[in-house]
């Protein structure tokens, strides 16, 4: 990765798709997007001292919280596809009641730097999303809110102009 320091980001968008069988799908655009990577931490104490000595991870998570509004037709229902593992199968997306696993989702977002000169792209997969929520607001697009977690990271960085 390329490291460009001092410079700031500016978010362009966040590509959600979904393995459908063998094929992947582009099935929404996210208007915001929170990525948070905690751990579980365990200290070690001793050595005649009462403050720790050593900490060590033992657990991580990324937890993803994205929102959507108009997005294409067929991702209108985005929401139903984090409970349905089968995925739509006539243009109709309907709740799996008997379903007792998650569907995986990649999630793709690019920010590019405040010159214009480098993009970054963060790439999170296997998200699952155990809840949603839906709103509605006078005069206003439906929005949905899909809290999950993911368990790979990566980001990439390109140098598009300049030095």
């Amino acid at each position: 990765m390329v490291v460009t320091t001092g410079k700031q980001w500016f978010g362009n968008e966040t590509v959600i798709s979904m393995e459908i069988g063998t094929k992947t799908h582009e099935v929404g655009i996210a208007k915001e997007i929170v990525i948070e990577f905690t751990t579980t931490d365990v200290k070690l104490y001793g050595c005649g001292s009462i403050m720790w000595q050593a900490v060590g991870r033992t657990e991580g998570d990324i937890k993803v919280s994205l929102k959507y509004a108009k997005i294409p037709a067929i991702a209108d229902d985005l929401a139903l596809y984090s409970i349905n593992k089968a995925g739509p199968t006539t243009g109709t997306i309907a709740l799996d009641a008997t379903s007792t696993s998650y569907p995986k989702f990649t999630l793709t977002s690019t920010v590019t730097s405040d010159d214009g000169l480098a993009t970054r792209a963060v790439t999170l997969s296997n998200v699952y999303f155990p809840g949603y929520t839906w709103a509605s607001t006078f005069s206003e697009f439906t929005e949905q809110t899909l809290d999950g977690s993911a368990n790979d990271y990566s980001m990439t960085e390109a140098v598009t102009g300049g030095t």
